[in-house]
């Protein structure tokens, strides 16, 4: 069987998106316009470069969140935050909707459950169909709940 290779990149909603520019506009704003809630005491400069830093990994989550099946792994990858699970492993998919941390940019959202422990790991692809073909391709025991 040749080698699949495909790139899901992950839907984006209106909350997440909210969220997220309120996450790099407010450092920004900060930096620009000066730091009136800074707690005494603490440097500016240091209040700057936190701020910044935490603008740029929320802006690189934002950017580079995505998943690659690849032969029969999926990849996946949220910025810095990056993982694989065996296809063969999973055992369910059931879509949720959920707000807890994962590498999704949107609530509406897969949980995929793998390994014999149950782990999961929860995505939101922007082609479900075609990212639920792709997996059921390489692994035709998955059961969903969609």
């Amino acid at each position: 069987m040749p080698e699949i290779v495909a790139l899901f990149k992950s839907r984006k909603d209106a909350l997440i998106t909210t969220l997220v520019w309120l996450i790099v506009l407010v450092p920004v704003l900060i930096i620009g316009y000066g730091t009136p809630l800074m707690a005494e005491g603490i440097p500016k400069t240091l209040t700057h470069m936190f701020g910044a830093l935490i603008a740029a990994v929320v802006m690189w989550m934002w950017i580079s969140t995505f998943y690659i099946v690849k032969g029969d792994i999926l990849f996946y990858q949220s910025g810095p935050f990056r993982g694989r699970v065996a296809i063969n492993q999973i055992t369910k998919i059931e879509k949720t909707f959920s707000s807890k941390v994962a590498p999704a940019l949107s609530r509406d959202r897969f949980r995929i459950i793998f390994n014999e422990d149950e782990e999961e790991l929860l995505v939101s692809p922007e082609d479900e169909g075609e990212f639920i073909a792709t997996l059921k391709k390489i692994n035709p025991k998955i059961q969903l709940n969609l």
